[in-house]
């Protein structure tokens, strides 16, 4: 039965997921928060999974700060992303990811929020049986949606998740190198690559991940202006997903 999130949607994009499968990617509605719930306690353990509660907060406090990836009839919920306006002064540096959980909850962050000219994520969260290319196109609309919310481009902040299986004998910047030259593969380095970033380095301490050693990758998704060589990439945005 279809849900009351088949309201008029300010923000949607029909995408093409693996398969040739139809779907969009809209602003979630209070009505959403459920569903997203469910993904999310499967998809993340019990102490990394954002409860009914905070999902149902964050859509209340900024709808359009939770993208929504599900079939055209709305009958299926592939995913999300959660995301989160910030300062200037905020996005200048990348914070630890915990910081911006906390602003995505925060009903004081969000009655300034017009002033906020920046965005950075919470999380990608997406179901197993979302069909192929479900992550790539949420990570792709969002940088999209951070240009067309008036900022020159977007950053995105992934795991490294392969990473534990190589730190015994080899530094970060290592791999790091060896993602970027291919001898080594990691599948949210090739998601990045594959939604159009450009590998930009990474950061130590970005979230608290036994498998990534805690370490960030880097990408810049710059609008078509920066190609150009004309403005500053200004919008920052993290995958911990």
């Amino acid at each position: 039965m279809k849900t009351e999130s088949t309201v008029s949607h300010a923000f949607t994009k029909s995408v093409v997921l693996g398969d040739k499968t139809p779907a969009m990617i809209r602003f979630a509605v209070p009505a959403d928060a459920s569903r997203l719930a469910d993904i999310e306690r499967f998809v993340w353990s019990a102490e990394h999974a954002a409860s009914l509660e905070t999902i149902r907060r964050r859509i209340d406090l900024n709808s359009a700060g939770t993208l929504v990836l599900c079939d055209k009839d709305e009958r299926q919920y592939w995913g999300f992303y959660s995301l989160v306006p910030v300062e200037e002064r905020d996005s200048s540096s990348l914070n630890n990811w915990d910081y911006y959980a906390k602003l995505a909850i925060s009903e004081e962050h969000f009655r300034h929020s017009r002033r906020l000219t920046h965005m950075h994520s919470v999380s990608l969260t997406v179901a197993d049986e979302a069909p192929r290319r479900a992550a790539t196109m949420l990570v792709r609309v969002a940088a999209e949606y951070s240009r067309c919310a008036n900022l020159q481009g977007a950053t995105i902040v992934t795991r490294a998740p392969r990473y534990h299986r190589y730190s015994s004998r080899m530094e970060f910047s290592d791999y790091y190198a060896a993602l970027a030259n291919g001898s080594l593969q990691e599948p949210s380095f090739r998601l990045c690559m594959n939604a159009g970033g450009i590998p930009d380095g990474f950061l130590p301490d970005y979230f608290e991940d036994p498998e990534s050693c805690n370490y960030g990758l880097v990408f810049r998704f710059p609008s078509p202006l920066q190609l150009r060589g004309v403005g500053p990439h200004k919008a920052i945005i993290s995958v911990h997903g």
